[in-house]
């Protein structure tokens, strides 16, 4: 009877454990990735920390996909080494009604420690789909910004194109200026050189003029002078003859 009551109790004990062991393996691993995750991230951030972020919440995910094998064997045995030690205690116990009520308390137990694992597997499982979530969000912002910074260099290499073309155009224009200025200035000093010398030219034909006119003047009014006398002289002799005439009548 007490060996009969033992073995149709080990069954359920079995299946309770291992049902325990599922989730908590699954919670162990959500509430590992979500300690990685629990800092909130910042959208406004660089690309370079956003893609940082994103890859190591993709890693995360798959270490924790993987790693669920391994996990739940390693309950699977302490879950079994603990049923061990339940079965070895329960030996101390003389009558099959001790053992069936340990075995309900136990089961009562893992019962309500299966509630609050389903529970806190729920919560964990939300916030490893806000995570991903946020991590499609991100990532979906990251290649916006790529998008944008391509945008961005692109026009920088059009404006920079611009600006040596305009800087070029600018210098050629100053520089035909320039020359324009340089062969202006020639020009103006050629003139000025030119109108120099007929200045000079003319001013030496006006001292030859005056001295001309000088001469001219002089040797007009020497003409004048001789004039004169000679009208002079010629009354005098012709005074001279009347008066002869008339002393010879």
């Amino acid at each position: 009877m007490e060996s009969a009551s033992t073995v149709s109790q080990e069954p359920s004990v079995d299946k309770v454990t291992q049902a325990s062991n599922q989730k908590d393996s699954q919670c162990a691993s959500s509430n590992a990735t979500m300690e990685t995750l629990s800092n909130p991230l910042n959208t406004s951030d660089s690309t370079e920390f956003v893609a940082t972020q994103a890859s190591e919440i993709d890693s995360i995910v798959d270490l924790n996909l993987n790693s669920n094998d391994k996990n739940r064997k390693k309950k699977d045995r302490h879950l079994a080494q603990a049923l061990k030690t339940v079965l070895n205690s329960m030996n101390s116990l003389s009558t099959p009604e001790e053992k069936l009520a340990a075995l309900c308390i136990k089961y009562a137990d893992l019962m309500e420690e299966n509630t609050k694992l389903k529970t806190a597997y729920k919560q964990t499982e939300k916030r490893v789909t806000q995570a991903i979530n946020e991590r499609d969000v991100i990532r979906g912002e990251m290649n916006k910004a790529v998008l944008t910074r391509s945008r961005l260099e692109s026009l920088c290499r059009e404006l920079q194109k611009q600006n040596k073309a305009i800087r070029e155009e600018s210098l050629k224009r100053v520089k035909e200026a320039e020359d324009k200025r340089l062969e202006m200035t020639n020009k103006f000093q050629n003139t000025l050189s030119e109108i120099a010398t007929v200045m000079q030219q003319n001013s030496e034909k006006n001292n030859k003029l005056r001295d001309d006119n000088m001469d001219m003047s002089s040797r007009l009014k020497n003409v004048c002078e001789q004039y004169e006398l000679r009208e002079q002289v010629n009354g005098a002799v012709s005074t001279n003859n009347l008066f002869i005439i008339f002393v010879q009548f």
